[in-house]
């Protein structure tokens, strides 16, 4: 059975991907958890601020809180302001959608994006913000392909990966394919009819993120993905050398000794 802390920071996950509210009995349903203790539950963050039930006896929704606080520690760990710029200049360079993700000490969390589309079809990643990235996606292939194969089936149990939903034997080759191009590719992986290339943010060896790009597979063709993989790379580059100039950059990475051979 959960802890009280456990079962809350569950509850607060749970709420930030709905953002019209659950009941008690649909949240009760999503953890596997007795309604009355998740009734407390709520109520105790209630009382703290972190949910609101604009409603008697009404749904309740994730409060503007919790993200206010993730907004001041990534403003203070100066993310948005040594990174955003040179997404926004990859961002108007490919006239795509380019993101940030951050290595936590386990996975991969989504951390600042540019939109660089003017027109046509945009992906909105808004509600995957603060969110882990999932190994099965470009910048997931990026980061696996710096963990040892003897290693992988641990970092994809932390990333909340079970070892049916992988195949080794099909992803082995497309890691050590990445390691030789510098990048990866993910096309119709986590959404179907989007491609993303994806390469890692290094420095001085070590693994502190990735960076990447996606569109429609209709725009992001062989062609258009083969002319954007060098801005990727010089992006990557960039963010790798100022990426000492902040706190949450410096808190975690992944040493050179643990990069795969």
């Amino acid at each position: 059975m959960a802890s009280a802390l456990v079962r809350s920071l569950r509850i607060l996950e749970l709420l930030s991907r709905e953002t019209r509210g659950m009941s008690v009995a649909a949240v009760a349903e999503a953890l596997n958890a007795p309604p009355s203790g998740v009734h407390r539950t709520l109520n105790e963050l209630l009382s703290q601020g972190y949910v609101v039930q604009p409603e008697a006896h009404g749904n309740y929704s994730l409060s503007l809180k919790l993200p206010a606080l993730g907004l001041t520690f990534l403003g203070r760990c100066g993310i948005n302001d040594l990174a955003q710029p040179e997404l926004d200049r990859l961002a108007e360079t490919s006239e795509e959608l380019v993101r940030l993700s951050v290595y936590d000490g386990n996975t991969l969390i989504w951390v600042a994006v540019s939109q660089g589309v003017r027109s046509g079809f945009k992906y909105d990643p808004s509600a995957e913000q603060g969110a882990r990235v999932s190994p099965l996606s470009a910048n997931g292939t990026a980061f696996l392909s710096f963990i040892p194969n003897t290693e992988l089936l641990n970092v994809l149990s932390a990333c909340g990966t079970s070892a049916p939903e992988i195949n080794l034997n099909e992803l082995l080759p497309i890691l050590e394919e990445t390691r030789n191009r510098g990048y990866a590719i993910a096309v119709n992986k986590c959404t179907e009819g989007m491609t993303a290339i994806a390469a890692p943010v290094l420095f001085e060896g070590r693994l502190i993120g990735t960076v990447s790009i996606a569109g429609p597979t209709y725009r992001m063709d062989e062609g258009k993905v083969e002319r954007l993989a060098p801005e990727l790379m010089k992006t990557a580059d960039a963010l790798g050398r100022i990426s000492q100039g902040s706190k949450l950059f410096k808190g975690f990475v992944l040493s050179d000794s643990a990069k795969a051979n």
